[in-house]
């Protein structure tokens, strides 16, 4: 099913977002693709926004379907629930969707990032420096988070998964873990972003420029 926006014969520009997707309801037809073009800005922001450093153009737009798809389930049944609610209710509700719709992407996603991708800049002269030295810089960002209330925890997650070779599974089934497997792969991604930055927006590690 294709719900990209399409061209339409007739104007809607009048009509209130509310107005218009009672019309939708009432009568579908082509009020359908003028709707989605008009919320469709909307979604798109939100799971870019929510995917963070993960949106891509491929992926935002197969998540901008698959929210549509999720809204349109049983005949439209929860548009159906807030026709007649104030118009930020529909961005709301449609928005939440979008959100949700991106969580649960990230929580389908395998955190397979390599070590050496995270910590490695595109720089070529890192190739040249012992990768132990970037994977101190990394223990030192994870420590910065030591105030943290799980830090213990989520430090050996990481350092189970990197170092010594652990799957989320085998990561969830430790005594004193206490995580699903997605709740694991959801540590795991959550420190790669707070090491993305900590390594990015310090000089900490960073090749020194020739003199």
């Amino acid at each position: 099913m294709n719900l990209a926006p399409r061209q339409i014969s007739m104007d809607y520009e009048a009509l209130s977002i509310s107005d218009l997707l009672k019309l939708c309801l009432e009568s579908g037809g082509e009020a359908w693709a003028a709707f989605i073009g008009r919320i469709q800005g909307a979604v798109a922001g939100k799971i870019i926004r929510t995917l963070g450093k993960m949106a891509d153009p491929h992926t935002v737009d197969d998540l901008v379907q698959e929210t549509w798809l999720k809204i349109f389930r049983d005949d439209c049944a929860a548009l159906r629930r807030i026709r007649d609610e104030h118009q930020n209710s529909i961005y709301d509700y449609v928005t939440t969707a979008a959100r949700r719709t991106a969580l649960d992407y990230i929580d389908r996603r395998e955190p397979d990032i390599p070590l050496d991708e995270l910590v490695e800049p595109t720089n070529s002269r890192w190739r040249e420096v012992d990768k132990s030295l970037r994977w101190k810089e990394v223990d030192v960002c994870l420590r910065k988070l030591s105030q943290e209330p799980q830090f213990e925890r989520d430090y050996l997650i990481f350092w189970r998964y990197y170092e010594q070779g652990y799957s989320a599974r085998e990561i969830s089934e430790l005594s004193g873990v206490d995580l699903s497997v997605k709740g694991v792969e959801a540590v795991l991604w959550r420190l790669i972003n707070q090491i993305r930055e900590c390594l990015g927006s310090s000089g900490e590690g960073r090749p020194m420029e020739a003199g």
